[in-house]
């Protein structure tokens, strides 16, 4: 009996954790422009010397990217 519930239990385990295959594309168009948004925040916490050194970084950046051709399934980008 226990045999049979530790199979039935690998199988329902096997079964949920079989991976699905994806295909990951991006799919632009060439000529258009698409925007790229980054924003991080980072604390930075050191202690040097018995004297401890706090700092707090914001950083922001905007980043545009044009399709100027598309070749097979390699996109070649510009400002």
């Amino acid at each position: 009996m226990k045999n049979i519930f530790t199979l039935i239990t690998a199988l329902l385990i096997f079964t949920y954790c079989h991976a699905q295959k994806e295909i990951l594309t991006l799919n632009l168009t060439k000529g258009e422009t698409y925007f790229h948004k980054l924003s991080t925040n980072m604390n930075i916490v050191q202690s040097m010397n018995a004297t401890e050194m706090n700092m707090k970084m914001e950083l922001s950046t905007k980043v545009s990217y044009k399709v100027i051709d598309i070749k097979d399934s390699v996109y070649e980008m510009g400002k």
